[in-house]
């Protein structure tokens, strides 16, 4: 019998931070999962800390060339047999009723939804908060527009996987594109428990992938986002303008923290001539850490 859920976590030479990951997926109260590890080519002990989990027959372990994330993600989709999908990263976990929340808000829709959601608390760095939810009433493709989000709470039905893989070509806002066209044609629903742990870290994905030299291949990869079929009727301009912007202010940041002070000001400049000063607040409070350090 397939099960409900199949829970791919890509890894790639994060021995030290996928067993916690693994444990949380084995904590669940819900049983009818299946657990997918898929290495992405690396080179470190994985392979030899992965084994002993193997003994649960739930838990299966491929090992792959390098393809990175979304490689990985597409073949994890591909190994699937649940219903539903879902994307945990080697270095964040689940609390216990992560699954059984999602088949409570399943179970309550009739399974209508393409798309399901928990929420996500966001810890490390001093930082403890709640990533902000989406509002079941309101269009899911223009809250993501004004405020992405990343796969870590989702289950995704897998057919819908199937139809529209991973971009392999997609490194930073992969999560946003695959959302943001998969939105065009599914609703998502919102379930009201906090069930999932981003854990920000010096090494996590976002942090060591952005530079100057892939800001304008993101840039080009919103606008080409935004020209999708049944984006630009749903979605208003200024929202793009927006996630311009945030890029911008984003690697301003990151630049700035690594004593590049004059670089990161540059990139912020043109943060704001391109996307303009709106919101005030996340414009502002860039600059005054560029300027204090």
């Amino acid at each position: 019998m397939s099960p409900t859920f199949s829970v791919v976590i890509p890894t790639y030479n994060r021995a030290s931070h996928l067993p916690a990951a693994i444990d949380s997926v084995l904590a669940q109260s819900r049983v009818d999962w299946e657990l997918i590890i898929v290495d992405d080519g690396s080179r470190d002990n994985t392979k030899e800390l992965v084994r002993p989990f193997t003994n649960d027959p739930r838990i299966r372990y491929h090992y792959q060339e390098n393809r990175e994330l979304n490689g990985a993600r597409n073949t994890g989709v591909r190994l699937a047999r649940g219903t539903y999908c879902c994307f945990l990263d080697d270095d964040d976990n689940y609390e216990a009723g992560h699954l059984e929340a999602l088949t409570q808000a399943i179970t309550a829709t009739g399974g209508k939804h393409g798309i399901y959601r928990t929420n996500m608390r966001i810890t490390g760095g001093g930082i403890d908060l709640i990533s902000l939810p989406f509002e079941n009433d309101r269009d899911a493709l223009v809250q993501l527009w004004q405020t992405p989000r990343n796969l870590l709470p989702l289950a995704i039905r897998r057919d819908l996987l199937v139809r529209q893989p991973f971009n392999e070509d997609d490194l930073l806002i992969d999560d946003f594109i695959w959302l943001n066209t998969a939105l065009i044609h599914t609703t998502l629903f919102q379930a009201d428990a906090t069930t999932t742990n981003y854990i920000q870290h010096k090494t996590n994905r976002t942090k060591l992938y952005h530079s100057i030299d892939l800001l304008p291949k993101i840039v080009a990869r919103l606008e080409q986002a935004y020209k999708i079929p049944g984006i630009e009727n749903r979605v208003d301009k200024s929202l793009l303008h927006l996630r311009i912007q945030h890029q911008h202010m984003h690697l301003a940041r990151q630049i700035g923290r690594r004593g590049g002070r004059l670089k990161a000001l540059k990139v912020w400049y043109e943060g704001v001539r391109r996307g303009g000063i709106q919101p005030v607040r996340n414009v502002l409070k860039t600059l005054a850490v560029l300027i204090i350090r």
